[in-house]
Order: C-alpha cells, then sequence, then structure tokens
C-alpha cells in the first residue's frame, strides 16, 4: 500500500466513524444500530478507496415547504464537488425555490455514484427516493427538475424488513426475528444512485464483501440516454453538465410525534468520483456523440430482475462483462399506470352531493353559488422537460399574479397524479374569483380515492400563490380528515362514503349549523369537523389563493393512478349578497364608525 493510499485509507475511517456520530444519532427506531451501519459503510468504502475517491455528504430535511411532510435532500460541500461557477450560473435562474437549491445540486461523472446507508421513517403513507436531473445547461440554464425513471417508494424499496424471517439482516452479525417482516418502516436501506452498470456492480459487490445484504439495496439509475455527465478534460463553462438532486418525500405520518425526531436527524452519504488514472472508462461525450450528447448505449431489460417474493427485490442490472469498462444504464421499464377501473359510477351521486351542498349553503348561510370549476388532471411530458427551457406545464406566467412563470417540472413524480384549478390564461377561471373575501366561501367536492382504495394517500389544499405550500400559509386536508364528511350531507346514500365535501370559509364555521336549526345558539353539529375557519393570518383578503391536489401510489400497480380512471375535485365557489350577515358584524360596526368622521 503507498503513502498515498493509506492517507486515504485513515481518511476514510475518520470521515466514516464522525459522520455517522454527528448524523445518526439524532434518528429514531431502527433495525440496525449506529455502530452496526458505521462498520457497514467503512468496509465498503475501505474495498472501494483504490478506484474511487469519495467526498462526505448527508441526507437531511431542509425546511422546504411540503403540506403533508417533509422533503429530504442529499447535499455535499458545493464548494468541493460542483464546478466554481455552477452556483453563480444557478443564482440566477428563476425558480420557485430559491438560489437555495444548488446547495442540494451535484454533478457526476460517468463512473461516478453516490452512496448511503439510512433508516426508513416511521409509519407514514408514502415515502419515495429518487434522483432528478435539476438543472440542465443546454442551450442555456433552466431547472428541468425531472425525474429519470420511477422513484423507489414504500411499496417497492428494498429494506431490511424484506429479507425472509429466517435470514439475516446484515450477514453473519444478526440472525433474523420477528421483526424481520415485510413493514419498510424502521428498517435500514443501502442506497446507490449511478449512471454506470461496473460502478454499480463495483459497490454492490463492496457492500456485499462488508457483510450487507444485496436484498436491502436499491440502484437508483441515472439514466445514461438522459443524462449529461462530467467531462473532467474540458472546463465546466465548456462542458456543461448537469446538475442532479436526490429528493426524499416523507408524507403524512401515523404519528406526528413519532416522525418528528426522524425529521430532525440526518445520514451520512458519499460522493464517489471515479478515479480517471486507474480508469480505461471514456466520457459521455465519446460514448455519445462529438457535441456530448447523452450516451445511447442500453442494457438488456432482462437485466432488471424482480426477485420474487417481497416486490421489486435486487432491481441492480446483471452485467455480463464484468472486464467492460463502462456499461452506461438507461431507464428501467416504468411501472404502468391503470387497473381498467374507473370511478365514472359516482357521477351520480358526485351530483346529488353538489346539489345537497349548495341547498344547504343558501339555507344555513344565506350564501349563493358564484362559481364551479373542475380541476384538471396534469401530467407534463418529461421529455419536453429535458428538452426545451421554454415549455411551462405547471407554473404558466400569470402576470396579474405578478408571476414570470417557471420552466420546470417542478420535482414531479411518477407516483403521484396531480390535480391543479386550470391556469386562468385558459380562461376558464376568473382572477377575481381566486381571493378568499370576506364574503366567500370555498367548497371542496370529490371522491376519496384512500378509501376506494385507487391511492395509499391524497391531500387536497389551498396556498397562497405568492408563498406556495409555506406551513402557516396552507389549508391542507388529508384523505383520513375528509372521512365521513359527504355523508352529513347525503346521509341516506350509501355511496356517500366513498365522496368528500370540506367547506374554507371566514366566518365562524359553528354560524351555519346554528342557523340551519332556526336559533342563534345551541349544540355544534358534527359539520364543525368538516369546516375550517381560515383566518386573515393564513390567506390575507387581497392576496391570490390556488389549489391542489395529490394522490399518490395505487396499490395494485406501485405507481401514480391513471388520470382517466381517478374522478377530479369540483370547487365551489359561494357568496353572501351582503357584508353584513351571517358572521360580518364586525365590519359592519367598522363602516357605521367610518361613517361618522
Amino acid at each position: 500500500m503507498t503513502n498515498r493510499m493509506r492517507f486515504h485509507a485513515c481518511f476514510l475511517l475518520l470521515n466514516v466513524i464522525s459522520g455517522f456520530q454527528a448524523y445518526a444519532r439524532q434518528t429514531t427506531k431502527c433495525d440496525t444500530t449506529e455502530a452496526e451501519r458505521a462498520e457497514v459503510m467503512r468496509r465498503t468504502l475501505e474495498s472501494l478507496e483504490n478506484e474511487y475517491e469519495f467526498l462526505p455528504g448527508s441526507l437531511s430535511f431542509p425546511p422546504f415547504a411540503q403540506p403533508a411532510g417533509r422533503y429530504g435532500l442529499v447535499a455535499f460541500d458545493g464548494k468541493v464537488v460542483n464546478p466554481p461557477a455552477l452556483c453563480e450560473i444557478t443564482s440566477r435562474v428563476d425558480t420557485p425555490y430559491g438560489p437555495g437549491l444548488c446547495n442540494y445540486s451535484f454533478v457526476l461523472g460517468p463512473r461516478d455514484a453516490v452512496v448511503g446507508l439510512f433508516c426508513t421513517p416511521p409509519p407514514v403513507k408514502y415515502f419515495s427516493l429518487r434522483s432528478y436531473t435539476g438543472f440542465r445547461f443546454r442551450p442555456q440554464a433552466w431547472l428541468p427538475a425531472v425525474e429519470l425513471a420511477d422513484p423507489d417508494n414504500n411499496l417497492t424499496f428494498n429494506t431490511t424488513g424484506r429479507l425472509p424471517r429466517e435470514g439475516p439482516y446484515l450477514q453473519g452479525k444478526r440472525e433474523g426475528s420477528a421483526e424481520s417482516d415485510a413493514a419498510p418502516f424502521c428498517r435500514t436501506a443501502a442506497f446507490v444512485s449511478t449512471g454506470d452498470g461496473v460502478t454499480a456492480r463495483d459497490v454492490r459487490r463492496a457492500l456485499a464483501n462488508a457483510g450487507w445484504a444485496a436484498t436491502a439495496t436499491n440502484l437508483d439509475v441515472v439514466s445514461a440516454e438522459k443524462a449529461y455527465f462530467r467531462d473532467v478534460r474540458r472546463p465546466w463553462a465548456i462542458d456543461r453538465s448537469d446538475a442532479f438532486v436526490i429528493n426524499y418525500r416523507v408524507s403524512q405520518p401515523i404519528d406526528s410525534a413519532a416522525v418528528a425526531p426522524y425529521f430532525a436527524s440526518s445520514y451520512p452519504f458519499y460522493m464517489l468520483r471515479h478515479r480517471p488514472e486507474v480508469s480505461s472508462a471514456t466520457s459521455n461525450r465519446e460514448l455519445g456523440n462529438a457535441s456530448g450528447a447523452p450516451a445511447q448505449a442500453t442494457l438488456p431489460t432482462s437485466g432488471y430482475l424482480n426477485m420474487a417474493p417481497g416486490g421489486n427485490l435486487g432491481h441492480l442490472p446483471d452485467i455480463e462483462d464484468e472486464n467492460a469498462p463502462r456499461e452506461p444504464l438507461t431507464t428501467p421499464p416504468l411501472r404502468p399506470r391503470g387497473t381498467g377501473q374507473d370511478e365514472s359510477y359516482l357521477l351520480p351521486t358526485l351530483a346529488r352531493l353538489e346539489e345537497a351542498v349548495t341547498a344547504y349553503m343558501g339555507r344555513s348561510r344565506g350564501a349563493v353559488l358564484h362559481a364551479r370549476w373542475e380541476m384538471e388532471h396534469i401530467l407534463p411530458d418529461t421529455q419536453r422537460c429535458l428538452t426545451e427551457p421554454d415549455y411551462f406545464p405547471i407554473a404558466a406566467s400569470v402576470p396579474e399574479w405578478n408571476l414570470t412563470g417557471f420552466a420546470t417540472c417542478g420535482f414531479f413524480s411518477r407516483d403521484c397524479l396531480y390535480t391543479f384549478l386550470s391556469p386562468p390564461t385558459t380562461g376558464k377561471v376568473d382572477y377575481g374569483d381566486l381571493t378568499f373575501p370576506r364574503n366567500r366561501s370555498f367548497v371542496f367536492l370529490g371522491a376519496n380515492q384512500v378509501g376506494l382504495e385507487k391511492v395509499t394517500y391524497s391531500n387536497i389544499f389551498m396556498t397562497a400563490t405568492a408563498e406556495p405550500q409555506k406551513q402557516g400559509r396552507t389549508v391542507n386536508f388529508s384523505a383520513q380528515a375528509l372521512e365521513g364528511s359527504a355523508n352529513w350531507f347525503l346521509p341516506e346514500d350509501p355511496e356517500a362514503k366513498d365522496l368528500f365535501a370540506v367547506t374554507l370559509t371566514r366566518d365562524d364555521c359553528r354560524q351555519g349549523v346554528l342557523v340551519k336549526d332556526g336559533r342563534r345558539g345551541g349544540a355544534l353539529s358534527t359539520d364543525e369537523a368538516f369546516c375550517t375557519t381560515v383566518s386573515e393570518g393564513v390567506l390575507s383578503y387581497e392576496e391570490f389563493v390556488y389549489i391542489v391536489e395529490r394522490k399518490y401510489l395505487e396499490p395494485a400497480t406501485q405507481i401514480g393512478p391513471d388520470p382517466d380512471e381517478v374522478l377530479p375535485p369540483v370547487v365551489l365557489v359561494f357568496e353572501s349578497p351582503n357584508i353584513t350577515g351571517l358572521g360580518f358584524e364586525r365590519d359592519a360596526e367598522r363602516m357605521e364608525a367610518m361613517a361618522r368622521f
């Protein structure tokens, strides 16, 4: 061993130990200990040290907005892993996420990898981990924010919980027990993100030699036919390779108190840089074409194995030629959407629910229907997101809102079906109707797809267009919170249990119930549970609001639902005819006081 290699080995040991001490001690319940994970990672990186340099980083949960949970991101020291000009250029890109996103972006060489060993969260409705093309710089700088393949999620993730009951968690270290069932929560998983099959094989072999089970390892394919990898032989200003982002979604905890320490924790992740002096691998410029286009090499789809039982176990590529200097990985087969079963049979009941809500709002609140909108499912064209800097599938330019628009796929996931209001630029929605003055109420109607087992979790929310999804500026409803809401309006209809109807209003939710009873005063009704009073501190009277629904993971397909099979929500806007009735006495007093001056 050379002096240089001895230095790197010692440096490796110190970094792994200090990394786990700094991060993992804050984690919640897990089926492996901090010491076990640190030892596995130390052995793994030590065996790879001859061919790869490593740079330490972490998986943590920065304060990015998410009304139903948190986003985790993998971060490295940008001054070390990225060219100096990258953050300067990305700071000029107009995005919804601000300049800080550069700190969670990184470039990759064609043989590089990102590797981590982490614990999965306590029980939640959904989690997933996936790489995205964050920033792209050809022909200009913009934010595609598009995933390169299907994510691994809580229905497909390879963890220690997916091992057979009689098998070990760590080879030779711990015997199986009653805990080693199929649950993916509070388990341990290895994550490998790379665009190269040889590198994937190197890391898989190193993990196995370190005592880690292959069936608890996940390969995140950075698709070679879609990505621009770093060519270190050229200045980055000329190379203009992509900057990638690894996004970790953790949504709708079963127990918020139990998951809070998890959101406060971090896990060590490592960037593996393939050493060019020991590599015969060529750059993607040579494997593609002279202009630096992504490589077109393709692995046979049979290399992506489904090692039943337990879902997509061991979906690492089977490399036939172990002496090959490089095997670019292309996009694995995508999971198909849809089961052939739709929700059209609920349309008559949904129409009756709308009639009942309209009648109730008029009778109890003196409100009349002002506007009605059917929301629309959105499936961005990911290829256009990667190739067209002027493609605006989500956030179009709305001058009336002072929004210039964002050319981005917005880190959308194929695990989800997103449903928005039509942009006001289409003429289907009036700009003025997307404000929330004192005399206005909004009612959301729709099918509860969680109860119908069409999705694993869903949520619908109203948010401020100026600060979308920001905590304290968003009113969010989970599917569980909506259960039984339609039954209040249609108590005799057996299909009402599969629908929801929730009200957002400025006045006291109790007023409508009491007026319905023909008096002011008396006991509260269950209507209060399905009505939310929105204060001016959350959404002001003057600002524009927006409404979004998200539907994650159809259990039968392990991917987002088919837009042709699920009903979009309907939004009803009601207005009271004058400002002095039904809870607006305070405004009347102000007007009377002003008239005296």
